[in-house]
């Protein structure tokens, strides 16, 4: 097939955990709770010609971006459902084939911030299921019943194995396991579920999709642009320009990295390579965070965790084309704000109402002052000088946007308009240019630097529970990753462990110009938006398509 495969491990799953283990043999089970059967089998994917460890040919040294606590304590998994069968001998020949391109995602973890492009192998799992399409979607959206990684779960149906496969991210970079792995899922009507799962140290969205486009081509034997691999051009330490990609013996890159790592320590240099020395820029929010203060906050969060938190649920609804375009009217521009900033601003604002509903702004620093964060794509725009379109890699910086709300706003966050909300949207967007980004990446890589405790104030500053939420407006192209079973019916767009007042803004399949917004809220916000009429008035033209909370 032009590939070598690891051997293949087929075991039985009771307990429906989707988990990576040891071989066993071949079993069949069920669950008592559903009596429902399946089977699962293992396989490690290779690069072609080679298997296993291997001479490392290559390595990838991450980023500061990479190497922020938020990215490198989480995990992306995606899940994509398709009307028809996924063939998998070709899917596994396709994955062999594009990790020629992709050989970092072969890899294994060498250190903290090196990935050694030693050929180990992606995992690959296929799950024989007895759901049927209807039963994992519902308007384009999941309503996913699976164990997530990290032992965080999302809601689970005992009787049905999971879609994802879990990932223990300490033994990811010990390097004992996989960065990145797949799992085909096969329903009894003949449809698949791809599931994904990939550290966040190593991909973004953008760059997952990237992948998955690469893989898409392969399956369909079609010709795929190479991806951009190089690190170099988003650093911020001059490690990247002390070791290259040689082949070296690995006791003498273990010596030269921590050489270059003294040396980038030593040297204060934290700008990106090339560009001049700057003089030290006014601090960002981390900054103005005490560890202490950090401390006050995650203690806050916790006790309301323990006193009596449902957990999460999942909320999607559709905004129409005309609430897009009269949005922009009332904005005063109509050509200048785009349909990802009405989007975000509405889940932002929908967020916030609840928030307020809840007693959550009470007392705290954005009572009267919005604040949110926006994920940020920086092959886009121009924001990052030297950084192409098909970089490879995590180029995702969370951006701060504030507005006003004055003392009149009441509990409901009335306001926090929505064209108010987008123009604050656009106006951020705009303004991160080159010069803004190296002072965020200055930050980030100063904030790298730190002890594990002194990088707390960067982790809270980054969490969306200090501000009113995190939101990511990307424009995947779902709809062209085909595997020879047409466009994807369903997507599930995770960040794990799954983290209350976030959302994630998709194009909408039915087309005609609309979005979705897919929202990750706590139980409680979930019952509340079903039943207070100030949240049902503001939905306005949106439609609920599910709310699983």
């Amino acid at each position: 097939r032009g590939h070598n495969l690891a051997e293949a491990r087929s075991r039985g799953d009771g307990d429906g955990d989707g988990g990576i283990h040891p071989p066993q043999s071949i079993t069949m089970a069920s669950s008592s709770s559903a009596g429902k059967w399946w089977k699962v089998e293992e396989t490690l994917v290779h690069l072609p010609g080679l298997l296993g460890e291997h001479p490392a040919s290559g390595h990838t040294y991450l980023t500061p971006v990479d190497l922020h606590p938020l990215p490198r304590n989480a995990v992306i998994g995606w899940a994509l459902l398709y009307d028809e069968p996924v063939d998998e001998e070709n899917f596994k020949e396709a994955l062999s084939h594009t990790l020629v391109d992709y050989p970092v995602v072969a890899g294994r973890f060498a250190g903290p911030a090196v990935i050694r492009h030693n050929n180990a192998g992606v995992p690959l799992v296929i799950c024989k299921d007895t759901r049927r399409s209807a039963e994992v979607s519902n308007g384009g959206s999941f309503i996913l019943q699976v164990d997530a990684p990290s032992s965080f779960s999302l809601k689970k149906d005992s009787g049905f194995p999971s879609l994802l496969n879990p990932m223990r991210l300490r033994q990811v970079y010990r390097g004992r396991e996989a960065a990145v792995s797949f799992r085909l899922t096969r329903l009894a009507c003949g449809g698949t579920v791809l599931g994904v799962t990939a550290t966040h140290a190593l991909v973004d969205g953008s760059s997952l999709c990237r992948l998955l486009m690469s893989l898409s081509l392969a399956y369909r034997g079609l010709d795929r642009p190479a991806p951009y691999l190089d690190r170099r051009c988003l650093t911020c330490q001059p490690i990247a320009s002390l070791l290259t990609d040689g082949e070296r013996g690995a006791m003498a890159e273990e010596k030269m990295a921590t050489a270059a790592a003294v040396a980038a320590s030593l040297s204060g240099r934290v700008q990106p390579l090339g560009s001049e020395v700057e003089a030290p820029c006014r601090p960002l929010v981390q900054d103005s965070l005490s560890v202490w203060q950090s401390l006050k906050f995650l203690g806050r969060v916790a006790w309301g965790a323990l006193r009596g938190a449902r957990g999460v649920g999942e909320v999607v609804a559709r905004i129409s084309p005309r609430e897009i375009e009269a949005c922009k009217r009332a904005a005063g521009g109509a050509s200048r704000i785009s349909k990802n900033d009405v989007a975000a601003a509405f889940a932002w604002t929908l967020l916030r109402k609840m928030q307020g509903s809840m007693g959550l702004l009470r007392g705290t620093d954005r009572e009267q002052r919005a604040r949110m964060l926006l994920a940020a794509d920086l092959r886009r725009g121009g924001r990052c000088e030297g950084l192409p379109s098909e970089y490879f890699g995590n180029a995702a910086l969370a951006v701060e946007v504030e507005m006003e709300t004055g003392a009149a706003e009441d509990a409901a966050g009335a306001m926090m308009t929505l064209p108010l909300a987008a123009a604050a949207i656009r106006s951020a967007v705009s303004a991160l240019k080159p010069e803004m980004t190296k002072r965020i990446m200055r930050s980030v890589w100063t904030a790298c630097q730190a002890s594990a405790l002194g990088r707390l104030p960067a982790l809270v500053s980054s969490l969306p529970c200090y501000h009113d939420c995190l939101i990511t407006s990307w424009q995947f192209p779902l709809r062209e990753l085909d595997f020879g079973a047409g466009d994807p019916v369903g997507f599930f767009p995770g960040v794990l462990p799954r983290c209350p007042w976030t959302a994630v803004v998709l194009a909408d399949g039915a087309g005609g110009g609309g979005a979705l917004v897919h929202m990750t809220l706590p139980s409680e916000a979930c019952d509340l938006l079903r039943r207070d009429p100030r949240l049902t008035a503001h939905l306005g033209n949106a439609e609920i398509l599910q709310n699983t909370g």
